[in-house]
């Protein structure tokens, strides 16, 4: 009995260790977004102090943080190291937009040159289901959690719906190009 028990013991201790292995290893592999630097070198090969604003626009140019679906305010104070309310402060004052117009602008503004891109064009724009694949494909890729809303946002932020847009930007854009 006292031998079993011990092999049960040793096989939990085992069994727990190698989970917590497991763990570790998998959030290192989810954390894709490294924190964005403190510091860069100036001209002058010296660290400069950045600006949280500055640090957050490192983040948007070089991680394109707005296109994963699951960014939170939360994990870009985490990338920043500071709090979730600095962030809303430096989106509101630096930028005069909340928290999720700032995301989801830049996420409208990504689907556009999307929707300019090569590998996006159509041979018939008249083919409905192409340009469903087309849209789902693009919202999904620029971090929209539904094609719904993304169809939504565009329309608010270009002030006229996706229809439109493709029929006045880019079909005229691929005219003026042949």
């Amino acid at each position: 009995m006292k031998n079993n028990t011990l092999i049960v013991f040793v096989l939990v201790l085992f069994i727990g260790a190698y989970t917590n292995e497991l763990a570790a290893q998998m959030s290192k592999d989810l954390v894709k977004v490294e924190a964005a630097p403190a510091a860069i070198e100036n001209t002058d090969g010296e660290p400069e102090l950045l600006s949280y604003k500055d640090r957050l626009i490192l983040l948007i140019e070089k991680e394109p943080i707005f296109l994963n679906p699951e960014i939170s305010n939360s994990e870009i104070a985490r990338l920043l190291r500071t709090s979730p309310s600095v962030v809303e402060t430096i989106m509101e004052s630096d930028f005069g937009q909340d928290y999720d117009t700032f995301i989801n602008s830049r996420r409208v503004k990504s689907a556009a040159e999307l929707l300019l891109h090569p590998d996006y064009l159509l041979e018939d724009y008249e083919d409905k289901d192409a340009v469903e694949f087309m849209l789902m494909d693009i919202s999904r890729k620029c971090g929209f959690k539904s094609k719904g809303v993304f169809v939504r946002l565009f329309k608010r932020h270009h002030k006229m719906s996706i229809d439109k847009y493709l029929e006045n930007v880019v079909i005229k854009e691929l005219a003026s190009d042949e």
